[in-house]
């Protein structure tokens, strides 16, 4: 949470997390970089200007405005009909949540910064390795993994029955044991803390992160078991030659093929502009910041910086999800809707005294990915557009003095302060190197003027007494909006009405994760000391025709994972394929 009440322009080095004096690169294989090369000093997000008091001043004031016109759009329980996606369950809001913390993962996590700290870089060594779920393996994460039988750790930890019986019994309930192991990462109380957080356990998995709300928490538990599936699967098909602990090296690296096949697939597919996915997912050469546009004074990219996470994604496009967030959710069949704050009071580093949850907190996932024949029962995400559940309008603290609130607003000010790339300049080199796309689907992105008067004129949309930007505000804003922002209108206006993404942000999300998706398919060898590929061990030992093939889309893992589950943990349905005879 941040703390700070400064003036965050002057503390925070975001704008240089791996990027020097507005984003002169230095080489680092670990930092960040921009989209289509360093940018011009007049190609960077300004607002009203970051280079005096005066200036960060009015911008901060900007960006505090514009938070309130954004907070004036209701996402609440009654008016439901009004925001809900048809296109996106909410289990794929935490899905890309736990696909972000795969991606990225800053040393140095604050919001304000003394500008003396080092350069904050990305630890991530491999996009969509799971090192989110695995880390460096037993040998570095030993906590996260448990013993299988006599062999070496191989599973990955899970709440077991008897320590969840004696935590429940800690808790002095009357359902003590009366919930299911299956739902809860594993955590323990190791003592030292006082005051408050005397008693608070620590989760014993490899990115806390994956701890932040009780449906992030589950899902990661679930892909836990999704891989301990996996390890159950080639104790059956696997030959004598692959001993325990290669079989566990095997596990870790079909559960991130089958992940990568889900991302691409399915999580994508649904986000992106249809078109912008097929480009993406079946041409050749798709990548726009490595095309020819036929401009000497185009932005290029080094090719050897390619791997390194742009700014653009890090700290916007990523964050659109905060904006699919919904009000509030029901986690099974059995259960009354459970308020957002209550979800997010699950989570060790708030109300842990929560933990572990209780049976109305164990999530169906039917009722957050697929639900065919009951549709009426899933969670659906809110769309895609610039709007924030009143419970996270006032999240994180008050903010610099004069600044905006809540979680939007820290994410406009850490764009602001991170030096991104202009939405101006991002939209005129999408003109040159993708015009037929432009041309047939964005006319915001085709014309200036056209791009300026849709903002302006959502922004004068509001009512003035809850939104009170001033003329100079609403001018600087159309002039120059921030990305986050930005990509939140273009879904509204030119993304079927929000239910996915428009053109820019459907570009940026591709050329990050398609990317990584083609590295991965590139590099494909075999797996440490095994002798065959991750592909032959995934197509022809785990996902054989007999369980349905790799997935390529959640229902397809939720699936293949219930069919390892045991009784108990299947009392409340894991995956309900039926109507439940009980609601």
């Amino acid at each position: 949470m941040d703390t700070h009440h400064g003036s965050p322009f002057e503390d925070m080095p975001l704008r240089g997390e791996g990027v020097c004096e507005w984003g002169e690169t230095t080489r680092h294989p670990h930092r960040f970089r921009h989209l289509f090369g360093t940018p011009a000093e007049g190609d960077r997000y300004r607002g009203f200007g970051l280079s005096t008091a005066t200036q960060r001043e009015e911008t901060l004031a900007l960006l505090a405005a514009l938070t309130q016109r954004v907070h004036v759009r209701k996402v609440t329980e009654a008016n439901e009909d009004e925001w809900a996606n048809p296109n996106i369950p909410a289990g794929y809001t935490y899905l890309a949540q736990l696909v972000g913390h795969d991606l990225i993962h800053t040393s140095l996590a604050e919001a304000s910064l003394d500008a003396s700290h080092r350069p904050l870089v990305n630890v991530r060594d491999s996009a969509l390795q799971l090192e989110t779920l695995f880390g460096g393996g037993p040998a570095f994460y030993p906590s996260a993994f448990r013993h299988a039988g006599n062999g070496p750790r191989t599973e990955l930890r899970l709440l077991d029955a008897p320590v969840f019986q004696r935590a429940m019994a800690a808790r002095h309930r009357s359902v003590i044991g009366r919930d299911l192991p299956r739902m809860d990462l594993p955590r323990h109380r190791f003592g030292g803390d006082e005051g408050a957080w005397a008693g608070c356990p620590d989760p014993l998995i490899v990115d806390a992160r994956n701890d932040d709300n009780a449906v992030l928490s589950q899902l990661t538990a679930a892909f836990s078991l999704f891989h301990n599936a996996i390890l159950t699967r080639l104790a059956e098909t696997a030959d004598d030659t692959l001993g325990t602990r290669q079989r566990g090296a095997v596990a870790r690296e079909v559960t991130a093929y089958a992940y990568r096949s889900i991302v691409r697939n399915d999580l994508l597919a649904r986000l992106l502009h249809p078109e912008v996915w097929k480009y993406y997912a079946y041409c050749d050469s798709p990548f726009v910041e490595t095309k020819q546009s036929g401009d000497a004074d185009a932005a290029c990219v080094d090719p050897d910086e390619l791997l390194r996470m742009p700014l653009e994604f890090a700290h916007s496009a990523s964050r659109v999800g905060h904006a699919m967030i919904r009000p509030n959710y029901r986690f099974n069949r059995r259960a009354a809707r459970q308020a957002l704050r209550a979800v997010l009071d699950h989570a060790p580093s708030r109300h842990y005294w929560n933990l572990p949850a209780t049976r109305q907190w164990i999530a169906d996932w039917s009722l957050f990915f697929f639900d065919e024949g009951h549709p009426e029962w899933v969670n659906a995400s809110a769309r895609l557009r610039p709007h924030l559940v009143h419970t996270l309008q006032g999240a994180f603290g008050p903010g610099a003095a004069g600044g905006p609130t809540g979680l939007f607003g820290r994410d406009l000010v850490r764009g602001a302060a991170s030096g991104l790339r202009s939405v101006n300049s991002l939209c005129s080199l999408l003109q040159k190197r993708l015009p037929a796309f432009v041309s047939k689907l964005s006319p915001m992105l085709d014309n200036n003027d056209t791009r300026r008067q849709h903002v302006k004129s959502w922004l004068e949309s509001g009512n003035p007494q809850e939104s009170p930007m001033t003329p100079r505000q609403i001018d600087c804003v159309a002039e120059d909006p921030p990305l986050s922002f930005y990509l939140l209108l273009e879904a509204e206006l030119e993304g079927n009405d929000g239910t996915r993404l428009g053109l820019v942000g459907s570009v940026i999300f591709a050329e990050v994760l398609f990317r990584a998706l083609e590295l991965h398919a590139k590099s494909a060898s075999a797996v440490g000391r095994a002798s065959q590929s991750v592909e032959h061990y995934a197509t022809k030992m785990v996902f054989t025709s007999e369980v349905g093939g790799v997935p390529t889309n959640m229902h397809q893992l939720l699936s293949f994972t219930e069919r390892y589950l045991t009784a108990e943990q299947k009392e409340i349905p894991f995956y309900a394929t039926a109507p439940c005879q009980q609601c």
